[in-house]
């Protein structure tokens, strides 16, 4: 099911919601500009990757996830390079292929490396996309979802509870994947964080659903509690019958379900007095 906008105006203008969308927006145009093979660097060297955060406090364990992560960039360019060739690698190639790994592949930020970068990366996960409709998906579920939930935790609040979501979104898929090296991108924890919460506070608020099924599809008009907690439920469900992500890409259910049930407590604990939860106005 698809939202295409909910019937829950705000009372304020959603500054922040939409500054997210514009660094997403931003970031995505940044990677993009650059050449493939560049913008895959950007995605090891910026991204969450489970096997090097899990053990950045062992020097040796460490150093071992990061040749190993290395390892695995460089069979990737060279399958690639052997496809576009149909032919295989020259020694020669293979050692360019060496050099230019250890040129660029690089976990450090503003020179910093260790623990310190491996928690920033938690940060500039969150701003980064792998794909045009990886983008677009996040941002409208932002749009749709955050603007409310800013409306009422107010800026600052919403500052912490956006980025809290998504850092324990991305420590959920870090524990059910800690073996993974593949690179773990994008702000969907933090906005099934923000989907969390708006399911507290406006349950009953209708959502404009695209709903296809086959050939056939259909607009309905949902309560959130309904569009959202079918939305957790295929999650779960995912998550379950899914592998952890080991060596291939894919989706990170765990963070999707971790965040989502962030948001849930995060948003009771901002909340405060002030902010009314399970509103049971309709909003038409």
């Amino acid at each position: 099911m698809i939202p295409i906008r909910d019937a829950n105006p705000t009372k304020r203008f959603p500054y922040l919601t939409i500054i997210f969308i514009i660094v997403n927006i931003y970031v995505f145009f940044l990677q993009s500009s650059q050449r493939q093979i560049d913008e895959e660097f950007f995605f090891f060297n910026h991204a969450v990757i489970p096997k090097c955060f899990v053990t950045m406090f062992s020097e040796t364990k460490y150093e071992q996830a990061k040749i190993k992560t290395k390892t695995a960039i460089k069979h990737s360019i060279a399958e690639s390079v052997i496809i576009q060739k149909r032919m295989g690698l020259t020694l020669t190639e293979a050692r360019k292929i060496d050099a230019l790994v250890e040129e660029k592949f690089s976990r450090k930020f503003f020179g910093i490396d260790g623990p310190l970068a491996e928690i920033m990366t938690l940060f500039s996960a969150m701003f980064i996309h792998g794909g045009i409709m990886h983008l677009i998906g996040n941002m409208w579920f932002l749009w749709i979802f955050g603007n409310n939930v800013e409306d009422d935790l107010r800026i600052s609040r919403f500052i912490i509870f956006y980025f809290f979501s998504g850092i324990i979104a991305s420590l959920g898929h870090i524990v059910i994947s800690a073996a993974s090296i593949v690179p773990t991108i994008g702000a969907s924890g933090a906005i099934s964080g923000v989907l969390g919460a708006y399911l507290l506070m406006y349950p009953n608020a209708r959502i404009l659903t695209f709903i296809p099924i086959g050939w056939f599809f259909w607009m309905e008009e949902l309560p959130a509690w309904i569009f959202l907690g079918y939305w957790i439920i295929m999650q779960l469900a995912f998550g379950v019958f899914s592998q952890p992500i080991l060596r291939g890409g894919g989706v990170a259910w765990g963070a999707h379900i971790a965040g989502f049930f962030a948001g849930v407590f995060l948003v009771i604990v901002l909340a405060g007095k002030k902010v009314k939860l399970f509103k049971t106005r309709w909003s038409l």
